[in-house]
């Protein structure tokens, strides 16, 4: 069994994370109960990851 460290990307919240179905493209989804925030780990494209548009000249 391998445990993953998920961290909400906009609260910054480690405690309170369900998992929250799954995207269109089939991979998780998780939901932060603080903020409300929900969000999948892995992107079907890369443009959507967060800091590729500061990579972008």
């Amino acid at each position: 069994m391998v445990n993953i460290d998920v961290i909400c990307p906009s609260c910054c919240a480690v405690k309170g994370l369900h998992r929250n179905g799954r995207s269109r493209s089939g991979h998780q989804r998780y939901l932060c109960q603080s903020c409300r925030h929900s969000w999948p780990l892995e992107f079907t494209y890369t443009a959507c990851r967060s800091g590729t548009h500061k990579q972008i000249p």
